[in-house]
């Protein structure tokens, strides 16, 4: 990892502390993770969606395409 301070410069560092900033032990909290887990499933569907969509419109526009 490098660090760039405001006064310029890079500072290479080796030491990373992990937080954990939120702990799932309730009931509530493990809704929160289907959630956030569904959330984060439609936005790759949606992504993947989207990648296909402008290969397609690549492959359109260049009057070949390889599958």
């Amino acid at each position: 990892m490098v660090e760039f301070p405001l006064a310029g410069g890079a500072i290479p560092s080796y030491d990373l502390n992990v937080l954990r900033l939120r702990r799932y032990m309730t009931d509530d909290d493990y809704r929160l993770i289907v959630l956030e887990s569904a959330a984060i499933l439609f936005l790759m569907l949606h992504m993947w969606s989207e990648w296909r969509q402008v290969i397609r419109f690549a492959c359109l526009s260049r009057h070949r395409c390889a599958g």
